[in-house]
């Protein structure tokens, strides 16, 4: 009785771990192309402070070779280096509650000076050629919304 129970959770570990990967690889190629900042909100204590203009003349770029773009038209700057999606849990504080969400982490070259950027998008959702996702910049968390 213990082996079945065994080789039931194991095959049951086997198959999330599959739906879970299939989704990761979905979401991923829905990321190919290249995006426009449509709406950037900067979340700071209890305020939402509409920023989108800072962004306006920035896109980013995802190939499908797994390097992405990101491009600053305005102040010349261009980043380019590998990204990997993952998915991801994260169990709370005392209520150990668990969140569970995709995240891209890339780190960027800046071609101009050598610089490297390494970003992290947190919560990351792709659908119907929009894509939503948090970026922690500079003690802030941004809530941004692109459009293909």
């Amino acid at each position: 009785m213990k082996n079945v129970t065994f080789v039931l959770a194991l095959v049951s570990f086997f198959f999330l771990n599959c739906d879970r990967q299939q989704f990761v690889e979905r979401q991923s190629d829905k990321l190919i192309g290249q995006w426009d900042f449509k709406r950037v909100v900067e979340l700071e204590n209890f305020s939402r402070n509409n920023i989108t203009n800072k962004y306006k003349n920035q896109t980013i770029t995802f190939l499908e070779n797994g390097t992405m773009q990101w491009q600053d038209f305005e102040t010349s700057q261009y980043w380019e280096g590998d990204y990997n999606v993952h998915y991801y849990n994260d169990i709370g504080g005392g209520d150990q509650s668990v969140e569970s969400a995709l995240r891209l982490e890339a780190q960027l070259l800046d071609t101009a000076s050598n610089s490297v950027k390494q970003i992290t998008l947190e919560n990351l959702n792709v659908f119907n050629k929009r894509m939503n996702f948090d970026l922690r910049e500079e003690g802030t968390t941004l809530e941004i919304r692109m459009i293909k």
